[in-house]
C-alpha cells in the first residue's frame, strides 16, 4: 500500500497591478527588528539594507541589516555606534557606505556618522561647520560620494529651509544658497532620481500640509517646482525611495484630516507625472515607516506608525512579481503516524511558476518528490499529496528538507528531522470501578486481554468528561502528575500482571471521571503512540458522608435534666 506524505504550504504571492507589473509582497522573515517608527533606513549595496534606531515608546539604538539574498534580518553589535535616536537622516553615500546625521533622543542632535557595510562598523566624523541640530530633515544621495540634506525642525520649534551638501571625499558639509528653494518644512519625503537630480514631495511648513513636487538639480545647484497634472494627497511623513532610473515610489502618510493612508504612487521624471497604482495587496495604512531601495526595481518597507500608539514590524517588498525568488520559512512536521507524516511551511513567492522539491530519507536528500504549480492569489492554502512508493517505517528517524525554485532563484527550507511513531496500540474496553472507601477507589482493567502493540497504560482523572484536549498527544512522553488540558495523569503503568489499581487520599463523597489510555513506546521517546479514539472512561465514587442520625442503633434513652438523649452503639 502506498502511504501519503502531505505537505501543507501557505502561499504568499504578489498579484500584478492593473497599471504596473509590480506588486507588494509581505515577507515572513525568521526574525526581525521589534515594532518601531521613525527609524532610519538606507540601501548599503545590492541586496543589503541598513536600519538604525527608531521609536516604540522609547528611542532605540539597534543596528540591523536586511539581506535580500536570504530574505532575513540580522542584528549587528558593532563596538561603537551612534547613540539611540529617532527621526534622524540617513542615506547611502558610496557603494558600501551610509551617512547618518542628527535626529532626536532627549534633545536635538547634529553629529555625523559613517557606516561601512564591508566591516559592519560605525565611525563618527567631526567635520567643520556642520548643519545645526535638527530632526526630521530629509537626506538623499545625489551623486557618488555626495548627499543632499534639506529642511527639518530645530530646537527653537522652527521649520528649516536650508539646503546642504555633504561631500564624502573631503568629509565636509557645505550650505548652498539656491534661488527660490522650497519653503521651510519638515516631515517631507526626498529621494534620488538620477543624473544628479533629487525629488522632494509634500511635508508640513508653518501653516499647511503640502503636496508640492520639487526637483533639485545638483549640476546647477537649483530647486524648481513642478506643476504635475495629478498629485498624491497633501501628506506628512510619507515613505519614498528610488524605484528605478528616473522613477520613485511613494507610500502612505497622514493627510490634512489626520488620517493615515496606504496609497502607492509612482513619479516618472521622464514624463514629469505622478501615477497612482491600483494595488490589490499592500501594507496597512501607516506613516513614519522605513523604506529603501534594495536594488533596481525592488524596494523594502519596514514597520511604521499605524495609530493609537501602535507601531508595526512587518517587512514588505515592492517590485515586479517575476523579480522575487521564493522564500521558505518554518518547515515543521505535524500529524505524524507510524507510516506517514504531514508537513507545514510558510512560502512567499513572486508569482512565477515554481517547482517545489521535497527531499526526505534516513539521511539528507535520499529521496525526492517534485510538484510544480503556478501561484495565483494571496495567502492561499494548498494541500499537496506526495505518494511514497517506499513505505515509511514505524519507529524510524527521517530527515526532511523542502526547496522552491522559480525563474529568479532557488531557496531551501530549514532542515528538520522527526521520528515516525511505533505501531498504534489496540483499544481496551475492560475498565471499571471494583471498590471504594471514604477516601479511596479501586479501578480494574485486564492487562492481558490478548491486545497487541500495548506497552502500558495511562490513567487520567478529570473533574468533568474528557474532551479532545484532555487526552495525550502522539510523540510525547507523559509522567504521573502531568497535566493534559483539564485532566491529570494519575498513573503510568507498564504492562504486567496488574489488574487493579487503587487511588488513595481522595475526598469523601466525591466523584471523578477516569480514562484508560493504552500506549505503545518505541526505541525513542518521540515514537510514543497513544490510542485516544474509543477511550474507555468511567465515573469513580468514594463513599458519601453519613447523615447526622443515619445508620445509628440505639441501645436506650436517658433522661437528663428533663431532656431525653439517645446513646449510640
Amino acid at each position: 500500500m502506498k502511504n501519503t506524505i502531505l505537505l501543507t504550504i501557505v502561499l504568499l504571492s504578489g498579484i500584478a497591478l492593473s497599471q504596473s507589473s509590480s506588486s507588494w509582497t509581505e515577507l515572513n522573515t525568521p526574525s526581525q527588528p521589534s515594532t518601531r517608527s521613525y527609524a532610519m533606513i538606507s540601501g548599503t549595496s545590492d541586496n543589503d539594507v541598513l536600519l538604525f534606531g527608531g521609536f516604540d515608546g522609547a528611542v532605540d539604538g539597534e543596528t540591523w541589516i536586511f539581506d535580500n539574498s536570504s530574505r532575513s534580518w540580522t542584528q549587528l553589535n558593532p563596538p561603537s555606534q551612534p547613540s539611540a535616536r529617532q527621526i534622524a537622516m540617513m542615506a547611502q553615500i558610496s557603494e558600501n557606505e551610509v551617512l547618518l546625521f542628527g535626529g532626536y533622543d532627549t534633545g536635538f542632535l547634529n553629529d555625523t556618522w559613517i557606516f561601512d557595510n564591508s566591516s559592519g562598523s560605525w565611525t563618527e566624523l567631526v567635520p567643520p561647520n556642520p548643519p545645526g541640530p535638527r530632526t526630521d530633515s530629509k537626506m538623499a544621495r545625489i551623486s557618488d560620494n555626495k548627499v543632499l540634506l534639506f529642511g527639518g525642525y530645530d530646537e527653537n520649534d522652527d521649520f528649516i529651509g536650508e539646503t546642504w551638501i555633504f561631500d564624502n571625499s573631503s568629509r565636509s558639509w557645505t550650505e548652498l544658497i539656491p534661488p527660490n528653494p522650497p519653503s521651510p518644512r519638515a516631515f517631507h519625503a526626498i529621494s534620488y532620481l538620477s543624473d544628479n537630480k533629487v525629488l522632494l514631495f509634500a511635508g508640513e511648513d508653518a501653516g499647511d500640509i503640502l503636496n508640492e513636487t520639487w526637483i533639485f538639480d545638483n549640476s546647477s545647484g537649483s530647486w524648481s517646482e513642478l506643476a504635475t497634472p495629478v498629485s498624491p494627497t497633501a501628506t506628512t511623513d510619507p515613505m519614498i525611495a528610488q524605484f528605478s532610473d528616473n522613477k520613485v515610489l511613494l507610500f502612505g502618510g497622514i493627510d490634512t484630516g489626520g488620517d493615515r493612508n496606504n496609497e502607492t504612487w509612482i513619479f516618472d521624471n521622464g514624463s514629469g507625472s505622478w501615477t497612482q497604482l491600483n494595488t490589490t495587496i499592500q501594507p496597512s495604512e501607516r506613516d513614519a515607516a522605513m523604506m529603501a531601495q534594495i536594488s533596481n526595481g525592488l524596494i523594502l518597507l519596514f514597520g511604521g506608525d499605524i495609530g493609537n500608539g501602535n507601531n508595526e514590524n512587518d517587512t514588505w517588498l515592492f517590485g515586479p512579481v517575476e523579480s522575487i525568488a521564493p522564500i521558505i520559512n518554518n518547515l515543521t512536521a505535524v500529524s505524524i503516524s507510524p507510516e506517514s507524516a504531514s508537513f507545514y511551511m510558510n512560502l512567499a513567492d513572486g508569482g512565477a511558476t515554481t517547482t517545489y522539491t521535497f527531499d526526505y530519507g534516513t539521511a539528507t536528500g535520499l529521496y525526492s518528490l517534485n510538484y510544480s504549480n503556478t501561484i495565483a492569489g494571496n495567502y492561499v492554502t494548498v494541500n499537496v499529496g506526495f505518494e511514497d512508493d517506499n513505505n515509511l517505517t514505524a519507529n524510524t528517524q527521517y530527515y526532511v528538507q523542502a526547496s522552491a525554485t522559480n525563474t529568479i532563484g532557488r531557496t531551501e527550507s530549514n532542515e528538520i528531522n522527526f521520528w515516525t511513531l511505533i505501531a498504534e496500540p489496540a483499544s481496551h474496553s475492560n475498565f471499571s470501578q471494583v471498590g471504594k472507601d471514604v477516601n479511596q477507589i479501586e479501578l480494574s482493567f485486564d492487562a492481558f486481554s490478548g491486545l497487541t502493540n500495548v506497552s502500558g497504560y495511562l490513567i487520567l482523572r478529570s473533574v468533568s468528561s474528557f474532551g479532545e484536549n484532555d487526552l495525550p498527544s502522539d510523540g510525547n512522553a507523559y509522567e504521573v502528575n502531568d497535566n493534559i488540558g483539564n485532566s491529570t495523569v494519575v498513573a503510568k503503568i507498564i504492562v504486567n500482571s496488574t489488574t487493579n489499581y487503587t487511588f488513595t487520599g481522595l475526598s469523601r463523597d466525591q466523584s471523578w471521571q477516569y480514562a484508560l489510555v493504552p500506549f505503545n513506546l518505541g526505541a525513542n521517546v518521540a515514537t510514543t503512540n497513544y490510542k485516544t479514539d474509543n477511550v474507555p472512561t468511567i465515573t469513580g465514587f468514594t463513599i458519601p458522608t453519613l447523615g447526622e442520625w443515619g445508620m445509628i442503633a440505639f441501645a436506650g434513652l436517658m433522661l437528663i435534666g428533663g431532656v431525653w438523649y439517645s446513646r449510640r452503639i
